[in-house]
C-alpha cells in the first residue's frame, strides 16, 4: 500500500489477488482515511495497525493456531520452578 497525504492507494500483485490480502491492506487505507494522513503517521503503533489488518486476514501463517511463540523466541527466561 502506497500512503499520501490526501489517500492511499492499494496496490495489488498476481500473487496477492485474494480476499485475504485485498481485505487486510484494505482495512490499513481505511483505518488511514478516518482519522487522516498525520495522526495516521503520528499516533498509530505499527503493531496495531498490522494487528487490526491481520483480524481479517486468514491465510495459514497468520492464524493463532499456526504462530508458534516459545518463551525462548520471545526472549523470555523460565524460571526454576516450572
Amino acid at each position: 500500500m502506497h500512503r499520501m497525504p490526501w489517500r492511499s492507494c492499494i496496490v495489488i500483485g498476481p500473487k496477492g489477488q485474494n480476499t485475504d490480502v485485498i481485505s487486510h491492506e484494505w482495512l490499513h487505507a481505511e483505518i488511514q482515511h478516518r482519522i487522516g494522513f498525520i495522526r495516521f503517521l503520528t499516533e498509530i503503533p505499527v503493531w496495531f495497525d498490522e494487528g487490526v489488518a491481520l483480524t481479517l486476514d486468514y491465510r495459514k501463517p497468520f492464524l493463532p493456531e499456526n504462530i508458534d511463540l516459545t518463551d525462548e523466541a520471545l526472549g523470555r527466561r523460565r524460571h526454576a520452578s516450572e
